[in-house]
């Protein structure tokens, strides 16, 4: 069963509403990773289009106790993974899903653009929630 992530309302359209395993939908909830659009390209017919994402595992908050000038150094290059128990493979090749592994989604041509400006605010939201730290899943 796949977990549904919903950017916006209203609920069912299309272009808000990207499907990720259980494991991953709970990861990207609580900002483990996040979905960056890169592209827009033309599908097989003018009817569709596909949209280029990348999966990147987000920035986890360590306390360093170093100075301000050295903590954006030092956060950059610490991110979730397989030592804090968070790692996703591939189905069909059992290799691990790495931080700018990409992968395509096929959506109706009048849904695209939509998709990506849901798709870069969450992006944008992402990354804001990765320097805060992961909060409560709600009950």
């Amino acid at each position: 069963m796949g977990f549904e992530v919903r950017f916006f309302s209203p609920p069912g359209s299309p272009w808000n509403t990207i499907t990720l395993g259980p494991q991953l939908g709970r990861w990207w909830a609580r900002a483990y990773l996040g979905l960056k659009c890169l592209d827009i390209r033309g599908g097989r017919n003018d009817n569709e289009s596909i949209l280029a994402l990348q999966l990147h595992w987000l920035p986890k908050p360590v306390p360093t106790g170093l100075g301000e000038s050295s903590l954006g150094e030092h956060i950059r290059h610490q991110v979730w993974g397989p030592e804090d128990g968070v790692a996703a493979y591939r189905a069909m090749t059992g290799r691990p899903v790495l931080t700018g592994d990409s992968f395509e989604v096929t959506v109706k041509t009048r849904d695209a653009v939509k998709m990506k400006w849901a798709l870069d605010i969450q992006w944008s939201v992402a990354q804001m929630r990765a320097l805060v730290g992961p909060q409560p899943l709600p009950q």
